[in-house]
């Protein structure tokens, strides 16, 4: 990785209390400490990625990954789906059932054939 600290952990907690706590800026209170401000930047990085990946478990983000990736895909899915589709090139599926009323007064067929979108599909007259 890198070379140990000078700094021990306890020089590392403090400092990063008194930057939370104070009211003056980062710089200024790492001037105070004799330390540089880049590097009191560092600590603080690293103090906030520990007190993330503290707060779930490996198991917890495993599921988080999956499910984000879960997510895009869905996004994706339904920005196609939201794609406009030219209106003669809606053809139905076998298994649509499409029925039609038949006015009062006529006489019931067996079966009806008409146009539906320049496709031809036969209709079951039911009574």
């Amino acid at each position: 990785m890198g070379r140990p600290s000078k700094f021990d952990a306890e020089f590392v907690s403090r400092a990063l209390e008194l930057v939370e706590l104070s009211e003056r800026p980062r710089c200024q209170v790492a001037a105070d400490l004799g330390v540089s401000d880049t590097t009191v930047a560092k600590w603080m990085k690293r103090a906030n990625k520990n007190k993330s990946d503290n707060k779930l478990t490996r198991s917890e983000r495993d599921e988080l990954i999956q499910l984000r990736k879960e997510k895009r895909e869905w996004i994706m899915e339904r920005e196609i789906l939201k794609k406009r589709r030219p209106s003669g090139s809606r053809s139905r599926t076998s298994s649509e059932v499409l029925v039609y009323r038949r006015p009062e007064g006529t006489v019931p067929a067996l079966h009806a054939f008409a146009c539906v979108g320049c496709q031809q599909v036969q209709l079951l007259l039911l009574e």
